[in-house]
């Protein structure tokens, strides 16, 4: 008979042993965070993908109509939180809009929020 080396298991050994799965509906032992929606994963950076930066766009030429211009921060953020506007949206007027500037267009707000749509030229 073999004589195992370990007289005892390690930490990281057991550990492993006493956590759960996610489908238990138990707690894992380290942190997890359940994105329900993907655009949350995105909330923290800069960088914002094409798709991102689309649907964005999408979002805040839907919400905003040409009545409400000009406008700033403060308002800006009022007519979002008014029309039920998506975290990720909200989250970036917050983060990238100064106060006090005012905007008197949709193309000068998203320049502004850094969603301006680049044209590319014909053959690239």
């Amino acid at each position: 008979m073999t004589k195992n080396w370990r007289t005892r298991p390690s930490p990281w050994c057991a550990a492993r042993r006493n956590r759960t799965t996610p489908r238990s509906g138990a707690r894992l032992s380290r942190s997890t965070t359940v994105h329900n929606d993907p655009r949350e994963l995105f909330e923290g950076t800069d960088a914002l993908s094409d798709q991102d930066a689309i649907e964005l766009r999408s979002e805040l030429a839907r919400l905003l109509s040409r009545d409400e211009f000009p406008v700033d921060r403060a308002a800006l953020l009022a007519i979002l939180d008014d029309k039920g506007a998506t975290p990720p949206l909200v989250a970036l007027v917050s983060s990238r809009l100064p106060e006090g500037q005012r905007y008197d267009s949709t193309p000068e707000l998203l320049a502004a929020l850094g969603l301006a749509h680049v044209e590319e030229e014909p053959g690239t």
